[in-house]
């Protein structure tokens, strides 16, 4: 590989800045699985090529083997078995978080397409829809659920991707984003309209007897991030889900079905098969939620929510509801949701504030732990769009990187036993931040605007391009944490594309290799509430192709991890599942 020396050196320069991160080599992860090969990939663009997720004869001869499954996003358990779906090929057109226009025409669709030793990517391939996949846990068997009813046929069709998934008894519900050709979309993230997806649908299956249940459509919504099984205070349990639309509509529904019925009718103002118990509408799509329970007894839910920017120029930030009923909420008995932080009144720049979206959310210690996510893309439109007189010379563009890598993972901890008076520590974050001014693209620093110093230590735990606090678990009295990392998946665009102009991904390259960086994705365990955490890798379990650690997911008494990767050609491409091993 041609960049293993660069990486080498660069790893050197940065051990010695995050010395203050103790590595935690004693927790040990064995690869359990891998994305499975889906395609037989004979070039750009070739009609030999054949996507068949149910073959076993990839590849065929003359062929490369090729893994479209870029990460498990919806994922479930149902006793043994991980249920699981894939935004498949979703990094060819995530480009966008390094900076790279978003595909609104001839010219900038074609940057898009490029290939290299690890990655295949093409706008002009029809999507390959996901399908439905199943590991068994105790065989270590991989299998794709199929059902004979039409119906199914008719539920998997138009879905470009599987977004969110959760079990309650034996039914795996299954979350799934439609929407057009994947290329055909501007991916503007301003209206649904320009949007990569059209639409959601919720499947059901008896994971037990594999009976297909049925399915629903939201045709006037288009983002799902999780399902949520919550213990609610009558001792009941109630499936709540976040689904919004890019333009502003922001909804936390609950599960009114059975599993003799799972889509009943839809009553006023709601979904077969389930009910509107909130409206965030105008405060950002609304993603994890947690429950908690205040200092008097009151069980909440608590959302991490996404920036609507621009449709509506509002950050997204953290929320907690007013009290839940005995019973759960319901269209009768309606919550609301409170803000206890949003970015935009955290962020001193007016411009780049109302960008930010919200990541990692885990109750731990009686405390709420809360990570930040951000688009590089968007706050590069930000100031095109705010300063359209601004001449994005290679000085300005490196000024533009160095507020996006400021601006890096950042991780709250929230004290909010009385949610009108929360306490707030920044733990990884930054006291001042660079603002661009808009005459002249130079930089000022200015403090946060909530006068907050971090405890532990900078955004992105060091390293610019880890853009986003992801995903964390609690387990075994630990909170597990992990991250996402564009750099690699950066350095293999620009080593393999004729990129003539300079995009802001240019001068992003420029500066990571300024401050460095180490490719592969961050995965970090707190082992208590008062020490900094421990470093588990920074390369994504020693595969650079890993930028992240995307989902948590306990088996039994296991506890899984879920990988991205950008790559989807070569032996280490696609997804992959690691356990952890407990008894190091």
């Amino acid at each position: 590989m041609k960049t293993s020396r660069r990486f080498a050196a660069i790893m050197a320069t940065v051990a010695l800045s995050t010395a203050t991160l103790a590595n935690a080599s004693d927790y040990q992860w064995e690869k359990v699985l891998q994305a499975p090969v889906d395609e037989s990939y004979f070039g750009p663009n070739d009609p030999r090529n054949k996507y068949d997720p149910l073959s076993e004869s990839h590849p065929l001869p003359d062929s490369k083997a090729r893994r479209n499954g870029g990460y498990a996003w919806g994922v479930t358990v149902h006793d043994d078995e991980i249920w699981y779906g894939a935004f498949m090929n979703g990094w060819c057109l995530w480009l966008q978080p390094a900076g790279l226009p978003t595909p609104r025409d001839e010219e900038t669709a074609a940057l898009y397409n490029y290939q290299s030793d690890k990655n295949a990517c093409d706008l002009r391939e029809a999507t390959r829809p996901p399908v439905i996949q199943i590991f068994n846990t105790r065989t270590k068997k991989l299998e794709v659920y199929q059902s004979p009813k039409r119906a199914f046929k008719s539920a998997m069709s138009g879905l470009v991707a599987i977004r969110a998934a959760a079990t309650v008894g034996d039914v795996v519900f299954i979350t799934a984003l439609l929407g057009p050709d994947v290329a055909s979309a501007s991916g503007d993230f301003d209206s649904d309209e320009s949007y990569f997806f059209q639409g959601i649908r919720v499947i059901a299956v008896n994971a037990k007897t594999r009976k297909f249940l049925g399915a629903v459509t939201f045709q006037d919504l288009n983002e799902a991030r999780k399902m949520s099984v919550i213990d609610q205070p009558d001792g009941s349990k109630g499936l709540y889900f976040g689904a919004s639309s890019r333009s502003g509509k922001s909804f936390v529904l609950r599960w009114t079905g059975s599993e003799q019925n799972p889509f009943p009718a839809a009553g006023k103002d709601g979904y077969p098969g389930f009910e509107k118990v909130m409206d965030n509408s105008g405060n950002g799509l609304v993603g994890e939620l947690k429950s908690f329970t205040d200092k008097d007894g009151n069980l909440r839910l608590v959302a991490s929510t996404w920036s609507s920017w621009p449709s509506v120029n509002r950050s997204g930030g953290l929320y907690i509801s007013t009290p839940m009923p005995p019973e759960g909420f319901s269209a009768r008995k309606q919550g609301k949701m409170e803000p206890l932080l949003v970015l935009d009144q955290y962020d001193p720049d007016p411009i780049l504030g109302p960008t930010w979206g919200g990541g990692m959310l885990s109750i731990y210690k009686g405390k709420i732990y809360w990570g930040t996510m951000t688009i590089g893309s968007a706050f590069t439109g930000a100031y095109e769009l705010a300063n359209p007189q601004l001449k994005t010379t290679p000085g300005v563009r490196d000024n533009i990187s160095r507020t996006i890598f400021a601006r890096a993972a950042h991780v709250f901890r929230i004290d909010a036993s009385d949610p009108a008076a929360a306490k707030i520590d920044l733990l990884f974050g930054d006291e001042f931040y660079p603002v661009l001014n808009p005459e002249d693209g130079s930089l000022s620093y200015k403090p946060n605007k909530m006068g907050l110093k971090p405890l532990m230590g900078d955004a992105g735990f060091g390293f610019g391009t880890v853009n986003y606090s992801w995903e964390s678990t609690v387990y075994d009295g630990k909170l597990f944490v992990g991250t996402m990392d564009y750099s690699g998946g950066l350095v293999d665009y620009l080593e393999n594309h004729p990129v003539t102009k300079d995009y802001q991904m240019n001068a992003n390259y420029r500066i990571a290799k300024e401050q460095g960086f180490i490719p592969g994705g961050d995965l970090l365990v707190f082992e208590d509430d008062k020490t900094q955490p421990r470093i588990i890798t920074r390369s994504g379990l020693d595969n650079h192709d890993n930028n992240g650690f995307r989902n948590f997911i306990k088996v039994h008494e296991d506890l899984y991890v879920g990988t991205s990767s950008e790559a989807n050609i070569g032996p280490e491409a696609g997804y992959s599942f690691y356990k952890l091993d407990s008894k190091k």
